[in-house]
């Protein structure tokens, strides 16, 4: 949990509000607070960086009220990088994980950070300032596809702004970007080898390790990636994801390192494809 003296005083105060007993107005009472100056905009160094947060998003709430986002995964993540090596962070939000692996591969490694929200991509690009890991980190405003070309965009609401999806008929809030494939990134960046590999996009996250394993020669030692069969729909069913994995080299496992198989708790919604072959 962050230390109470990385914050300012009046974010203490709000988070010790928080932890506080309940009582009929207090969740009411707590969101219109941390919506409201000053409390909204807060400063909090973490022990892996220095993050300037928005406490109204989603993430960046739960890093303020308990030092990180996904705790288990985060931690899985740091045990699985050395010094030195590649990390590649997609969907890389405010920079969470991208700023956890800059402290672990060191100067002589790199951490391709790919964000392509221009609003989410600004706030990562302060928060690697303020954790003095700019020689580290590579921010990518392109998004990851399985073929070149333009995607559309719906932009998401002020409180989970790490949801941005391929835009609705009825969004009218949108964006035009051009995406690259895996493949096309990792030539263009000398990329030969990956420690870790996080991915969290919105349901698209099979779709692009897909394509890395038909069209691309990368296969990162490990592959960190949200898995929600509940609210997205997967090309790839849950029965035969094992398999699927096992066909490319990689075994399946939750967060705890246990075998996965359909029938089980998805902790903290990610998974862990472990390289087991060459």
């Amino acid at each position: 949990m962050t230390a109470a003296s990385s914050l300012p005083l009046h974010a203490r105060l709000l988070r010790r509000y928080w932890h506080m007993p309940d009582h009929p107005m207090k969740l009411r009472l707590y969101d219109w607070l941390r919506a409201s100056r000053p409390f909204r905009h807060v400063v909090a160094r973490f022990a892996f960086g220095t993050f300037k947060l928005d406490l109204v998003d989603y993430v960046q709430h739960a890093m303020f009220l308990h030092g990180s986002y996904e705790p288990k995964s985060l931690a899985l993540f740091q045990s699985l990088i050395g010094s030195g090596e590649t990390v590649i962070d997609l969907g890389a939000n405010v920079g969470q994980y991208s700023i956890a692996a800059a402290r672990m591969v060191g100067p002589a490694g790199r951490v391709i950070a790919i964000e392509p929200h221009p609003g989410v991509c600004f706030r990562l690009l302060d928060n690697i300032r303020l954790s003095k890991v700019e020689d580290r980190v590579l921010p990518v405003t392109s998004p990851l596809a399985d073929a070149t070309g333009f995607i559309e965009f719906g932009l998401p609401e002020a409180g989970a702004l790490g949801t941005m999806r391929p835009r609705r008929p009825d969004e009218t809030r949108r964006l035009l970007t051009m995406a690259v494939t895996i493949a096309e990134l990792a030539d263009r960046l000398d990329i030969a080898t990956a420690a870790v590999m996080k991915i969290d996009i919105e349901g698209y996250d099979l779709a692009i390790i897909d394509d890395m394993f038909r069209n691309s020669v990368l296969r990162p030692r490990h592959i960190l990636f949200e898995y929600l069969p509940s609210r997205f729909d997967y090309a790839i069913a849950a029965s035969h994801l094992t398999a699927y994995f096992s066909d490319f080299g990689y075994e399946l496992l939750t967060i705890d390192g246990i075998a996965y198989t359909p029938e089980q708790d998805v902790p903290e919604e990610n998974l862990w494809a472990r390289r087991i072959s060459a």
